[in-house]
Order: C-alpha cells, then structure tokens, then sequence
C-alpha cells in the first residue's frame, strides 16, 4: 500500500501562539486539501527547535530527521513542502538536506514543493509567483480614505543571499499594481531608511507596519512593532508619523495558505 506524506518545513518560530494561527494553519490548509496525505512538520532553526525544547517541552525535528522518520514509517511518497517566503540560505539548506535521501532511494517519490516567491511566470506554462502574492496581499491590505495619506510599510527578513533580490522584484509588482506599499528588510539591501525616504516623497501621514514573513514572530514583536527606541514603529512615531502595527504573519491569510497548498500540488505533480 502506498503511504504519502507532506512534510511542511519553515525556519520556525518560537512563539508558540503565532505558531498556532500561522504554521499550524497551513498544515491544516494542507491536510484539507490533501486528505490522502499525513502531514508532519519540520524547522530549518536548530536555535528555535532549541528554544521550544527547553520552554515547551516539546520536540520539533529538523527536516532530515523528519524524513528518517518518514522512511523508517514506511511511507513510499513525501513532498517535502517549503514554507519560506524567498529561495535563500535556508531554502537552500533544505535541498541539501533532501540530496542523501534522494540519493538513497529511501521514497519511491520524493519532490520538493517551492516556496512563496520562486517563479516569475516569465516563460510560457510557467507560474508568476510574484502575482499570486500581490492579489493574496491585496486581502490583508488596509483601506485609508484620501485625507489620510495612508502609506504601509512591509518588513521582511532579507538575506545576504543573492535571493535577496526577490524583495526588488516583489517592490517592482507591487509599484506596477500602484499599491502605496514599500517592502523594507531587517537584514538585506531594503532597509527602512529607504522606506524613510519613501514616505517623505510621498507625504504620507499614516503608516500601517505588517511582517511580510509566513509568521508574526520576533522580528514583527521586537524589531517591528516593540517598545524599544530603535523599533521601527517607535522611530516612525518619532518622524511624526501616526503608526499602527499588524501583527500577523501570512500564514494567518488564507490567500496566502492556498499559494502553498498549489505549491504542493504541483510537487506532487512533477514528473
């Protein structure tokens, strides 16, 4: 008999109420979709699968321990299912880690699922992943009357992998969609002095902050959204802009979670 099984691999977090509402939401996205499929869980962090252990008590694996798990329970097909946002360091890792076990025929099948931000549907049949996630941002996207000036700010974890460049390509969608949004990043070539200048030369008067990143975690709570000086919503305050913070992380839009589950679904279609 044939067991198959989705393995959904994030970074990870170790908050575990946005845990809930954003990873745990799109495994159960997959599970809807896929009922024929287990779906099990993996982080990429050892740091954060670290953390959970000690506060939580409770034992996440990383991906290749998850597919050891998967071969020694018999299962004979497993997408392995990214849950990150670009193709950088820690996408990358993943494939790594998939290499000894595709080399090993431990699966019959066993296929990689993209992350959010992969494809730029430039050549014919292939998918424009950066459209997809401008029409699944426009469903969490606030709505500021004239009077307002309403700007918003995305934050982003950025890279110094050359994946980085995927917050460029996403700005380039979101400019051509003449939404008034400017993706910053905490550790790429975006940075939030850029979104300074960008607020300047568009006037803006209010300023929305939302994480674009699958969940709320520590950046979005501290960097973001905290009460320290140096947090992006403190500084903004003190710019003389009127600030809110949305803290949610993308896995709570279900826009969103349908984009992984379609990723899914084409790794389980390759051929």
């Amino acid at each position: 008999m044939t067991k198959k099984a989705i393995l959904a691999v994030s970074f990870g977090t170790a908050v575990p109420e946005t845990r809930r509402v954003n990873i745990e939401a799109v495994e159960n996205e997959l599970r809807a979709a896929f009922p024929d499929w287990e779906v099990r869980r993996a982080f990429t962090s050892r740091m954060v699968r670290d953390k959970i252990a000690a506060e939580e008590g409770i034992s996440i694996d990383s991906p290749a321990v998850a597919l050891g798990r998967l071969g020694n329970d018999g299962f004979t097909e497993v997408v392995v299912q990214s849950l990150h946002v670009i193709p950088g360091e820690e996408y990358y890792r993943l494939v790594e880690a998939l290499e000894p076990f595709g080399k090993a025929k431990l699966f019959d099948r066993l296929s990689l699922g993209r992350p959010l931000l992969f494809h730029q549907g430039v050549q014919p049949g292939v998918p424009d992943d950066y459209r997809a996630a401008v029409e699944a941002l426009c469903a969490q996207l606030p709505i500021f009357t004239p009077e307002e000036r309403g700007h918003i700010i995305l934050m982003g974890h950025g890279s110094e992998h050359a994946a980085d460049r995927c917050y460029d390509l996403l700005q380039q969608r979101l400019d051509a969609a003449g939404l008034p949004v400017f993706t910053a990043t905490v550790e790429g070539s975006r940075t939030f002095e850029a979104a300074l200048d960008w607020l300047k030369a568009e006037e803006a008067r209010r300023v929305v902050l939302m994480p674009f990143m699958l969940v709320a975690g520590d950046h979005a709570i501290n960097d973001m959204a905290g009460a320290e000086k140096d947090s992006w919503q403190n500084r903004l305050r003190e710019a003389g802009y009127q600030v809110n913070s949305n803290l949610r992380g993308l896995g709570e839009n279900s826009a969103f979670r349908k984009i992984f589950v379609e990723h899914a679904r084409a790794a389980m279609d390759k051929k």
